[in-house]
C-alpha cells in the first residue's frame, strides 16, 4: 500500500468502529518513498525541501515511511475505563508483545512517541481521540530500513536534550534471529494484541476508506499574514506557533509541533485564544481553560500549556 494512503485507511477504520462496533486492526506493508509528518507539525520548519510527504492522523515527529516500513492502525469504539492520556500506555502493550513475537529483543515503551528495542527506536507511535470518543492508535514500524530522516531533510535545529540527540534507530531485520517476511510480522503483531487484550482475531482484507474521505489536511498550509514564533525545545521535540494580532488582540493562531493531542482539542484552543490580549498570562489562562474543560483533554510531550502561550504571544508580537 502506498504510504500516503495509510491515514485515509486509519480514518476509515475510525468510521467503522463508530457506534460501538468491534475494534479494527490494520497492518499494512507500505510502499513508495515518503516523509510522514505528525498531525500538528508545520511542514515548512519540520522538513527541508519538498520530499513526498503526508500527515499521520495523530501527532508526533517526522519520520521515513514507505518501502521497508509497516503501518499499523488500531481503531476502538471508545475509551472504556482508560483515561485519555493513557491510551498510548494501554494499547502499546499489544505492539510490544507483537514485536517481541517477531523477534525483537528488549522491546519497551518509555513514554513520548516511540518504542525502542535494545535501546534503539524501532517504531513511532501516536494516537487520536475523536470528539465522539472513538480511539485510534497508530504506529509506523521499521522492518528493514530505519525511520530516521536523512540529514538534508531534517528541518529542525539540534535539540537541547541529549537523550533526544543521542537516540539511535534500528530496523527489525537487524534484530530478529531469523529471516522476516511481512506476512510473518503482521501475524505476530496481530497475535500480540490478541494475546494481550483477549481479542478474537478475524482476518480479512482491509476495505477501502469511504470515497468521501479526502487525504488528510494539506501538508503545506497557507501562512499568509501570520507571524512565526520560531521553535522551542519541549520534551518530545519542538513546538511553535503562528499568529496574527489586530488592535493588541489575537485575531488568529495556530499551534504546531511534535506534541500529541486530540485534533479537536487543538482546534478548540486555537479558536478560544482569538480575542485574547497579546499577553502571556491571558493566553495561558484561555488555553488551560480549554484543556481543563475537555473530557478528552491531554497534551503528550509538553509539561504544560505555558510553552504554547509563550509561542503564541511571541508570534503575535513579531
Amino acid at each position: 500500500m502506498d504510504a500516503p494512503e495509510l491515514p485515509r485507511l486509519a480514518r476509515g477504520l475510525l468510521a467503522q468502529v463508530a457506534g460501538g462496533r468491534d475494534a479494527r486492526l490494520l497492518v499494512a506493508e507500505l510502499t513508495g518513498e515518503a516523509v510522514a509528518l505528525g498531525r500538528f507539525q508545520r511542514a515548512a520548519t519540520a522538513v527541508r525541501g519538498r520530499p513526498a510527504r503526508f500527515r499521520r492522523v495523530g501527532g508526533g515527529v517526522a519520520l521515513v515511511a514507505g518501502a521497508g516500513t509497516i503501518g499499523v492502525a488500531l481503531a476502538l469504539p471508545g475509551l472504556g475505563a482508560i483515561a485519555p492520556d493513557k491510551v498510548l500506555n494501554r494499547w502499546v502493550r499489544g505492539l510490544d508483545a507483537g514485536l517481541t513475537r517477531a523477534g525483537a529483543p528488549g522491546v519497551h515503551y518509555f513514554g513520548r512517541d516511540h518504542v525502542v528495542a535494545s535501546g534503539r527506536r524501532l517504531g513511532a507511535v501516536s494516537q487520536e481521540i475523536t470528539a465522539e470518543g472513538e480511539v485510534l492508535f497508530e504506529a509506523i514500524i521499521a522492518l528493514n530500513r530505519t525511520l530516521s530522516l536523512a540529514a538534508d531533510v531534517r528541518g529542525y535545529p539540534t535539540h537541547g536534550d541529549p537523550r533526544i540527540v543521542s537516540l539511535r534507530d534500528v530496523a527489525l531485520a537487524e534484530l530478529a534471529p531469523r529471516e522476516l517476511t511481512f506476512a510473518g510480522v503482521a501475524q505476530a503483531l496481530a497475535e500480540g494484541w490478541a494475546g494481550t487484550n483477549g481479542f478474537a482475531l478475524k482476518s480479512e482484507e482491509a476495505p477501502p476508506p469511504p470515497a468521501e474521505l479526502p487525504m488528510w489536511p494539506e501538508v503545506d498550509e497557507d501562512d499568509t499574514g501570520l507571524e512565526w514564533s520560531g521553535v522551542a525545545d519541549v520534551p518530545i521535540g519542538f513546538v511553535e506557533a503562528l499568529a496574527r494580532a489586530e488592535g493588541g488582540k489575537i485575531a488568529e493562531a495556530r499551534l504546531r509541533g511534535d506534541f500529541l493531542a486530540p485534533s479537536s482539542l487543538v482546534a478548540e484552543m486555537e479558536r478560544q485564544v482569538v480575542g485574547a490580549p497579546v499577553d502571556y498570562g491571558a493566553i495561558a489562562t484561555r488555553l488551560q481553560g480549554v484543556l481543563a474543560a475537555s473530557p478528552i483533554g491531554f497534551l503528550i510531550g509538553l509539561k504544560d500549556v505555558g510553552v504554547l502561550a509563550e509561542a503564541i504571544s511571541t508570534a503575535a508580537r513579531a
